[in-house]
């Protein structure tokens, strides 16, 4: 599943109503890093999506690291996920 819409930085999408089948990915870094959404590039973080219900695969990428996680985001919700480096979660 691909974002409906994104943003570089943060508080620019609002969150949808639940009936949308909608909901808000915010994706931070410390540090910053390249922000990949099941496999496409955003940019860097701060970022924010606005994705269809579902499951996705957030990747982070440094120069020297790089950290993945799957994150589901419901309808209505706003959805954020931190990476710190050395973050082993």
């Amino acid at each position: 599943m691909q974002p409906i819409r994104f943003e570089n930085g943060l508080g620019k999408i609002s969150t949808p109503a639940p009936r949308t089948g909608e909901g808000v990915l915010v994706v931070k870094a410390v540090p910053w890093g390249e922000v990949f959404v099941c496999g496409r590039a955003y940019g860097e973080t701060p970022v924010e999506l606005r994705v269809r219900a579902g499951t996705y695969r957030i990747q982070v990428k440094r120069a020297s690291t790089s950290e993945e996680r799957r994150v589901m985001v419901k309808a209505g919700e706003r959805r954020s996920v931190n990476f710190a480096k050395g973050d082993a979660r």
